[in-house]
C-alpha cells in the first residue's frame, strides 16, 4: 500500500502496508508527489501526477471502468458517502481519527460522483495533505474558513481524469473512430464517466485539434435584460485554436442554431461564427441536450469540433 499521510493531535502518523511511523516534526515527511518530484527533477506536475496514477493502477492491476472503492480503500478511505450538500463532494478525517471519509453530492449524476471521487482520492498523493477537509466546489460554494489552491485543485482534477479514464486504454478506444458526440457517449459509458469529462478527455488526448463547446440560451453580463439568445456557455480545447469567448453568440441559421431548434448534425462546415478570426473548415457534431436543473428542465447545445486540413484530413495539432 501507498503512503497515506495524516495528523493526529500531536504527531504525525504515516502508514504503508500494515507498518505505522509517528514523527513528531512534519518537515520530516514528503508527500508522495513531493517525492516523485525529487525522483525526477525536471518533469512537470501534470506529468508527475499522471506517471502517480499510472503506478496505482499497475498496482491494483485495475482496468476501466476503474473501481473507485478499490482506489480509495487503497488510499485509507474508509467510506464513501453520498449526502445532500452544496459542494461536489469532501475529503475528511473520519472519526476518532480512524482514517478517511469521502462524501459525494448525492444529486450529481453517477459519472460525475466518480470524478469527483477519484478527485478527493488525488489530494492523498498531494503536499500538505494532513487530513484538514479538501472540498471540490462550484464558484461561492466553498464553506467559509476553508483554503482554496487553484493549481492544487487543477492537478487533482488531472489526475482524476487520468484515474477515471486511464491514459492508455482511451487512446487505444480513440485509435480509428470518428471524434463524434456518438463516440462520446460510448466512452463515457465504457468509463462510468460523464459526458463532459469524456469529451474533455477526448480533446485532451486525441492527436487532431478538437473542441468542445456547450451551449445555452441566456444574455450577457453586460447587458443582463436583453432578451436571451444562444450563447457559449464553456469550452474545452486541445491545440492552437482561435480563443473561443464565453457569451459569444451563434449564427442564425448556423451548425449550433440548427441543433438548437432539434436537428443531429454531424457534418464538415467552414466555422466563422464563434470567433473573431473564422476557425477553418471543420468537423462538426452537435445535438442538443435537455437536463433537469433546480429551475426545472433546461437545454444546452453539445458540440464537438474537430479540424480539418486542406485536403480534408482531420488536422494534427
Amino acid at each position: 500500500m501507498k503512503s497515506v499521510l495524516f495528523q493526529e493531535q500531536r504527531s504525525t502518523l504515516f502508514l504503508k502496508g500494515n507498518e505505522v511511523q509517528f514523527f513528531e516534526n512534519r518537515s520530516e515527511m514528503l508527500s508522495e508527489f513531493e517525492q516523485m518530484h525529487a525522483a525526477s527533477p525536471g518533469r512537470s506536475d501534470a506529468a508527475v501526477v499522471v506517471a502517480m496514477v499510472q503506478e496505482t493502477l499497475r498496482d491494483l492491476d485495475l482496468s476501466p471502468p476503474v473501481d473507485h472503492n478499490i482506489v480509495a480503500s487503497y488510499r485509507g478511505v474508509l467510506r464513501i458517502d453520498y449526502a445532500d450538500h452544496v459542494w461536489a463532494g469532501y475529503i475528511a478525517p473520519a472519526p476518532y481519527d480512524a482514517g478517511l471519509v469521502i462524501s459525494v453530492r448525492s444529486s450529481d449524476p453517477w459519472g460525475r460522483q466518480r470524478f469527483t471521487i477519484f478527485h478527493e482520492v488525488l489530494h492523498t498523493y498531494m503536499q500538505g495533505f494532513y487530513l484538514q477537509p479538501q472540498y471540490r466546489c462550484e464558484p461561492g460554494a466553498r464553506p467559509v474558513g476553508t483554503e482554496h489552491d487553484p493549481e492544487l485543485e487543477a492537478l487533482c482534477d488531472q489526475g482524476a481524469a487520468e484515474m477515471l479514464m486511464p491514459r492508455e486504454a482511451f487512446l487505444a478506444d480513440l485509435e480509428g473512430n470518428s471524434l463524434n458526440l456518438t463516440l462520446v457517449d460510448d466512452l463515457a459509458d465504457r468509463y462510468e464517466a460523464s459526458r463532459a469529462a469524456t469529451a474533455s478527455r477526448i480533446c485532451a488526448l486525441s492527436p487532431s485539434k478538437t473542441l468542445y463547446v456547450s451551449f445555452s440560451e441566456m444574455s450577457t453580463p453586460r447587458d443582463p435584460f436583453s432578451p436571451p439568445k444562444l450563447r457559449v456557455e464553456s469550452c474545452f480545447s486541445r491545440g492552437d485554436w482561435s480563443y473561443v469567448p464565453r457569451f459569444k453568440s451563434v449564427k442564425p441559421g448556423g451548425v449550433f442554431d440548427r441543433a438548437w431548434n432539434g436537428e443531429l448534425v454531424d457534418e464538415t462546415v467552414y466555422l466563422d461564427e464563434l470567433t473573431r478570426n473564422p476557425l477553418g473548415w471543420a468537423h462538426v457534431s452537435a445535438r442538443r441536450s435537455d437536463y433537469v436543473s433546480s429551475e426545472g428542465v433546461q437545454m444546452r447545445v453539445k458540440a464537438l469540433i474537430t479540424q480539418i486540413d486542406s485536403v480534408g484530413r482531420r488536422g494534427a495539432s
